[in-house]
C-alpha cells in the first residue's frame, strides 16, 4: 500500500468521485480504488449473519455486563493481540451446537472451534437461569447423547470456554446454536421437556 505525506492535508477521508477512497486505519492514512460493495444476500450469508448476531447477543447478555468476565476475556485475548470481544466472537463463529430431544435422551451435535482442552458442553434452564456442564468434548466434531433434564422447562445447550467460567459458566459461553445454510437460518440448541 502506498504511503503519502502532504503539507496541505494532514487527514483526508471519504471518496473522490467514484475513483478513489481515502481513510484512516489504526492511525495510518490510506487510499484505495473505490469498489461498489457486493451484498448478494444468499441464504448461506443470511445464516452466517444470524450466527454473528446471536454471538454478539451472547457477549452483551452474558459477558459484557460483568466486569470480572470482561476482564478475563480481555486478558486472554491480549496474548493474541485481540480484544476479549473479538476472541469470543472468533471462538463462537467457529463453533456450533444443536440439540434434539429423543425420549429421555438429548442428542447433541457439536463442532468446537477452539482448543478442546478449554471446551465444555453445557446446559442452562431458561426458567431458573442456572447453568451446568453436561459433557466434555473428546473430539472437535461429534455427536453425544446425554440424559434429558428431569424437571419440566425449556433448556438451551451451549458451548463454553471453561477458562472464563468465573462464578457462572454462562460467562464462558461462545455458541448456542448452529447455522442452517440451506434455509438461511440460525437455530438455537433449545429443547422443551
Amino acid at each position: 500500500m502506498a504511503k503519502w505525506y502532504s503539507v496541505l492535508f494532514s487527514d483526508i477521508r471519504n471518496k473522490l468521485g467514484d475513483q478513489v477512497v481515502f481513510g484512516n486505519w489504526k492511525g495510518r492514512p490510506y487510499m484505495r480504488t473505490y469498489v461498489i460493495p457486493a451484498n448478494p444476500k444468499t441464504t448461506s450469508q443470511t445464516a452466517v449473519r444470524k450466527h454473528l448476531n446471536d454471538t454478539v447477543k451472547i457477549w452483551q447478555e452474558f459477558i459484557s455486563r460483568f466486569e470480572d468476565a470482561k476482564r478475563a476475556w480481555n486478558e486472554a485475548a491480549s496474548k493474541e493481540g485481540l480484544s476479549g470481544f473479538n476472541l469470543m466472537v472468533k471462538e463462537g463463529m467457529q463453533s456450533s451446537i444443536s440439540a434434539t430431544l429423543s425420549g429421555t435422551d438429548v442428542i447433541i451435535s457439536y463442532k468446537i472451534g477452539f482448543s478442546l482442552a478449554n471446551a465444555l458442553i453445557c446446559m442452562y434452564s431458561k426458567t431458573s437461569g442456572t447453568a451446568t456442564a453436561v459433557a466434555l468434548p473428546y473430539v472437535s466434531e461429534d455427536t453425544i447423547t446425554v440424559e434429558a433434564p428431569s424437571q419440566s422447562g425449556t433448556y438451551v445447550y451451549f458451548i463454553a470456554d471453561k477458562r472464563f467460567e468465573t462464578d457462572d459458566i454462562k460467562r464462558g459461553m461462545v455458541c448456542r446454536g448452529a447455522e442452517d445454510r440451506e434455509n438461511g437460518d440460525y437455530i438455537i440448541a433449545e429443547i422443551t421437556v
